[in-house]
C-alpha cells in the first residue's frame, strides 16, 4: 500500500521548552450549594404541607 499524497507527517516532540504556568479549572459544586439544598427542601416541604391542610379542610368540610 502506498500512502496518500499530502503533508508529512511527525511525530510530536516529548519536551516543551516554557515552564508551566496558572492553575487548574475549579470543578465541583460551589460552596452555596449546601444552602441553596437546604432553602430547596425547606420550600419543598413547607408547600407539601399547604397542600396537605387545604386538601384536609375540604374533605372535612364536606361531611
Amino acid at each position: 500500500m502506498t500512502a496518500p499524497a499530502g503533508p508529512e507527517l511527525e511525530p510530536q516532540s516529548g519536551g516543551s521548552s516554557r515552564p508551566v504556568s496558572g492553575t487548574l479549572a475549579a470543578t465541583g459544586p460551589s460552596s452555596d450549594m449546601s444552602q441553596l439544598a437546604l432553602v430547596s427542601g425547606a420550600a419543598l416541604a413547607i408547600g407539601a404541607g399547604a397542600v396537605f391542610v387545604v386538601r384536609r379542610r375540604e374533605t372535612g368540610s364536606h361531611v
